[in-house]
């Protein structure tokens, strides 16, 4: 059986307890963190989208950065290519399953050197307060897997960080049918957080949620063409996803994470937790704070 580290009993808690271990891993990492913070407010002109802290996420259209469309163009030879029964067999979650292995990508791959743009690190940075480390690239599929929603179908903040930045690529068109990622602004999300005293790696029904929310729902539906993107704080924003009326079709998104050295799921030598770390290099102070190399 898998051995849980220390931190997960903060990081399955309330948001009071998270809040007091993450100030804490503030402090123990002060000195290592300071160049972070540092570089995130030189960097902070440059950020392509400002997401605000009440709402904890921004929309950008297609076309609104140049590489999507490689982006794009990537993940469908991706699918085309993969055995999607063998992964989906595989997967935690068979409605939802990542289709490329972390050891495939390079600093060439379209979707790290998307991910590591100066004005993307920006945006994350400017958010989060300081250089963030990309923890998380993959191309991500869904598809109709049950009669009921559970896990990730249903309303939830994700566990792994306080807060963190997911950026969410459309790389099919995304209607209404296939499984959109539906979410909640930060303030309304904390509202009904309160209400029901949540607590991480909980789901919620929508009935729950509507009934914690005190008003109507401000639900934003992440749909549209190809090159649809979303930076959302999934810590923070209440979201669900992969709920599918047409049961035949398929739904087709890139996702990249940003987190920070404090993050649940990190180890107390957090660079030793960085997914690309192998791929950091030393000329470049930023790309290699992203990557986990300093």
């Amino acid at each position: 059986m898998k051995v849980k580290p220390p931190s997960h009993q903060f990081r399955v808690s309330t948001d009071q307890v998270r809040q007091e271990y993450r100030r804490g891993r503030t402090a123990a990492l002060a000195g290592q963190i300071e160049r972070r913070q540092q570089l995130a407010a030189a960097l902070a002109p440059s950020a392509a989208v400002s997401i605000t802290r009440d709402m904890g996420h921004v929309l950008a259209g297609p076309g609104s950065f140049e590489e999507v469309a490689e982006i794009v163009d990537a993940a469908r030879t991706v699918v085309d290519q993969v055995d999607l029964e063998a992964k989906k067999a595989d997967a935690n979650k068979p409605f939802m399953v990542k289709l490329v292995e972390k050891e495939v990508f390079t600093l060439e791959s379209p979707l790290l050197r998307f991910a590591l743009r100066r004005d993307i690190v920006a945006s994350a940075a400017a958010y989060l307060g300081m250089v963030p480390i990309l923890q998380f690239a993959n191309v991500m599929f869904s598809s109709h897997a049950a009669a009921e929603p559970a896990k990730s179908q249903l309303y939830h903040c994700d566990s792994d960080e306080a807060e963190q930045v997911k950026v969410f690529i459309l790389c099919e068109e995304v209607t209404a049918d296939n499984g959109p990622l539906t979410f909640l602004p930060a303030w309304q999300s904390q509202i009904v957080r309160d209400k029901v005293q949540y607590k991480y790696k909980t789901r919620l029904t929508d009935h729950e949620v509507r009934e914690a929310a005190q008003g109507p729902l401000q639900e934003t539906v992440l749909t549209g063409g190809p090159g649809t993107l979303a930076f959302l704080d999934t810590s923070r924003c209440l979201h669900y996803g992969s709920r599918f009326r047409d049961t035949s079709a398929r739904r087709l998104v890139v996702m990249l994470q940003y987190i920070t050295p404090m993050a649940f799921i990190l180890p107390d030598h957090f660079l030793d937790g960085a997914t690309f770390r192998r791929l950091a290099p030393a000329a470049d102070e930023m790309t290699s704070m992203v990557l986990g190399g300093v």
